[in-house]
């Protein structure tokens, strides 16, 4: 396979990268399908075994193949769609997608809030908040590692055992007639850090998201949300209905 001009400036291993790219997105395999073998790549792209091994170590940190030992390179399955347009159920719409949602609390520990978190959720320096480490969890798979704040005085005899058992959410509208009404959420890229790819399970410097979540009930911010997710598994969408005048607002899931 001959390499466009455009790429000649790149890395050999880029451009191969590339065009591969293209081709997946271009759907030239399916969901699962198993892409050419590396021998076969060498051959397409007249380049050395080293360089395709790198072209394709791109494309798996980019979620978009998935190697497997002795048996090759597939093409990765679907990510779960989240919508950004309303507030939604988190374990519902996995549920939509044919998979299993879960969640595993690593702690509940009561803090000290710092500058940062007291500013989200309007509390004075001297007010004690909840910080609660929880994976969330795509068939059995970790799909997000997540820390949330939230203010001792809203839930004030609240347990792991507690977290353990239901999602937070159902805790807050049940337990504490807090019910979430209205969200607020930002997205950037992110390279994700050493500690959150081992909660995770993926390679450290892999391609992620941060989400920033603040939750109300009523008029009061009751929960801050900060959220990894991982690279290969994210994909959000926003559907659009040009005769409604807030299109942007919302969130994707309940914490």
């Amino acid at each position: 396979m001959k390499l466009a001009n455009k790429y000649k400036s790149l890395p050999l291993y880029r451009s191969c990268a590339i065009i591969l790219r293209q081709q997946i997105l271009d759907g030239v395999w399916e969901e699962g399908e198993k892409l050419p073998s590396e021998n076969e790549l060498v051959q397409q792209f007249g380049a050395s075994r080293i360089t395709i091994r790198q072209a394709l170590q791109l494309l798996e940190t980019e979620g978009l193949i998935t190697r497997i030992q002795g048996k090759g390179t597939f093409i990765a399955k679907k990510r779960v769609e989240q919508d950004l347009s309303g507030i939604h159920n988190y374990a519902q719409q996995l549920k939509q997608e044919g998979t299993s949602p879960g969640f595993i609390i690593e702690s509940n520990s009561i803090i000290q809030g710092n500058k940062h978190i007291c500013k989200n959720l309007n509390l004075d320096m001297s007010e004690k908040v909840y910080r609660i480490k929880r994976i969330k969890l795509q068939d059995n798979a970790p799909l997000m590692y997540e820390r949330l704040f939230l203010p001792c005085k809203f839930a004030p005899d609240l347990t792991i055992n507690m977290l353990s058992e239901v999602w937070l959410s159902t805790i807050l509208k049940e337990k504490y007639g807090l019910p979430i009404t209205r969200v607020k959420q930002t997205i950037e890229p992110i390279i994700i850090g050493d500690e959150e790819a081992e909660k995770l399970q993926v390679p450290p410097q892999s391609l992620g998201l941060i989400v920033d979540r603040l939750s109300w009930s009523g008029d009061q911010v009751i929960l801050f949300t900060r959220s990894i997710v991982r690279g290969d598994q994210a994909k959000y969408y926003i559907e659009i209905d040009g005769r409604s005048k807030n299109v942007l607002g919302g969130e994707h899931v309940l914490s």
